[in-house]
């Protein structure tokens, strides 16, 4: 019996816990569905305030001739940690590297990132033949993934994630200790790493305001394209609304992936070596209690749905997410996902 109290007061086992005694109270008030597809396909796979010390590098890239990058790049790679989204940080049983432990952050900008190519995709089929139906359906799909997955995501990161990777990359001691130990004075000082990781953190967070605000356009000319239909503007006129929406689509698509890279490519390794096991799987739990029951259970099938066919991350999900919780996905994809997130594969 003790053992079992123990269980339930850690965090992650007892949100899991909840997460399956909750599901019939929940599925009982799931929405209408417009799709039928039990199991999408994974055709798009992927794999706050800021201080006033840390100033916005303008000029800032993902390309090795950045010196922030290359500042950044450069540390990474004496510790084989270069650079590179295709690395799946963590993943690796025999990688003696330093690992990553925040795999749900990850998981979470794969799904996003698969959303946006599936909402691109469902709007380039609207476009090209579209009834009321079909709007209604690019209206929810819309929804789903402007405000209610990219929301979540960008809550986090201005509510958590943001402080949290201020706090422990650009802490100038921890950083000394790494790169203190071995120092032969010819890389860059703990100074200009800190000054470049605090960048690096600026240009996440200007990502992040520059998605927001393209996914909010997309989603008020989506609005916009819906009342059209209904009011007094014509065939023609509704054309060319959804042609406007499948160019903003596309660009809103490609900012998300835009951001990801950034985020995999440097924050992942970044924090796999500076920040130490404990305090990331502590911080892991904290982002996983920050969500609702019923909003966990949706995004837990997005994620599966967003790293299926992907081995190395199929590994590790399957180490990181509990057995009941993963027999539960399949049930939890009819009864919540579907209904909410099915319009995305409206038409096909």
């Amino acid at each position: 019996m003790r053992s079992v109290v123990r269980f339930l007061l850690r965090p992650l086992p007892f949100l899991l816990f909840l997460l399956v005694c909750g599901t019939q109270a929940s599925s009982s008030a799931a929405a209408p569905q417009l799709a039928t597809q039990s199991h999408p396909t994974n055709r798009n796979a992927v794999g706050g305030s800021t201080p006033s010390s840390c100033e916005h590098d303008k000029n800032f890239d993902l390309d090795d001739k950045n010196k922030t990058t290359r500042t950044i790049s450069l540390l990474l790679a004496r510790y084989n940690l270069q650079s590179s989204e295709d690395d799946n940080y963590g993943v690796g049983v025999d990688d003696q590297r330093p690992q990553f432990h925040v795999q749900g952050w990850r998981w979470h900008f794969m799904s996003l990132v698969r959303d946006s190519r599936r909402l691109e995709s469902l709007a380039e089929r609207v476009a090209s033949s579209y009834d009321d139906e079909d709007l209604v359906a690019l209206e929810r799909a819309a929804d789903y993934v402007v405000n209610f997955n990219m929301a979540a995501l960008f809550r986090i990161q201005v509510d958590l994630s943001s402080k949290w990777l201020r706090d422990q990359l650009c802490d100038e001691d921890a950083v000394r200790r790494i790169i203190g130990e071995d120092d032969d004075g010819s890389s860059s000082s703990d100074v200009e790493v800190v000054d470049a990781l605090k960048k690096l953190v600026d240009k996440l967070d200007e990502y992040r305001a520059r998605s927001e605000k393209m996914g909010e356009q997309l989603y008020t000319q989506v609005k916009k394209a819906t009342t059209a239909q209904s009011s007094s503007k014509t065939h023609h006129q509704t054309k060319q609304l959804l042609k406007d929406i499948v160019n903003s689509s596309a660009k809103f698509s490609a900012q998300i992936t835009t951001m990801r890279s950034l985020h995999e490519s440097l924050i992942v390794p970044a924090v796999s070596l500076i920040v130490p096991a404990k305090t990331q799987k502590s911080f892991s739990n904290k982002v996983l209690l920050s969500l609702g029951i019923l909003e966990s259970r949706l995004h837990l099938v997005g994620m599966h749905d967003a790293i299926a066919g992907i081995e190395e991350e199929e590994r590790k999900f399957g180490e990181e997410i509990p057995y009941i919780a993963r027999k539960m996905i399949g049930g939890w994809r009819k009864s919540l996902y579907v209904p909410k997130a099915g319009a995305l594969d409206h038409g096909l």
